[in-house]
C-alpha cells in the first residue's frame, strides 16, 4: 500500500494484491488454459472490489488497524501540523486497489 497525497487533487491509496494458488474443488472439469485465465480475471474482479469495499468500511468507522496514518507520518512527520493533516485527509481518502490472481492449476494432482 502507498499513499499519494498530490498537490490540488484528491488523495488516494494504492493498494496492489498479488495471489498465486490452485483450484481446489469445481463443479466441473477444468483442463484448459483459457478457462484457468477466465477464473483469474474472475477472482481479480471479486478480490479488488471486496477489499475497495474493506477498506472503506474501516475508514467509515474511522478505524485504522492497518496502520495508514502510520505510514503518512513515517513519510510526511509526526509535528502536530501533520498529524492535523492526515486527520483531515484520511476521511476523503480513495483507495485504488489492483488485484492480480494467477492460478497455477487445479487440485493438489494434476
Amino acid at each position: 500500500m502507498k499513499i499519494v497525497v498530490p498537490k490540488n487533487k484528491k488523495p488516494y491509496v494504492d493498494v496492489h494484491i498479488k495471489v498465486k494458488g490452485f483450484i481446489e474443488e469445481s463443479k466441473k472439469s477444468l483442463h484448459q488454459d483459457r478457462e484457468l485465465k477466465e477464473y483469474e480475471k474472475k477472482a481479480s474482479i471479486i478480490m479488488s472490489s471486496r477489499t475497495k469495499k474493506f477498506l472503506e468500511r474501516l475508514q467509515e468507522l474511522n478505524v485504522d488497524p492497518l496502520g495508514l496514518g502510520l505510514n503518512y507520518q513515517a513519510k510526511y512527520g509526526v509535528t502536530k501540523k501533520e498529524i492535523h493533516k492526515w486527520e483531515e485527509i484520511y476521511p476523503k481518502l480513495e483507495f485504488r486497489v489492483k488485484s492480480v490472481v494467477k492460478l497455477k492449476g487445479t487440485g493438489t494432482m494434476y
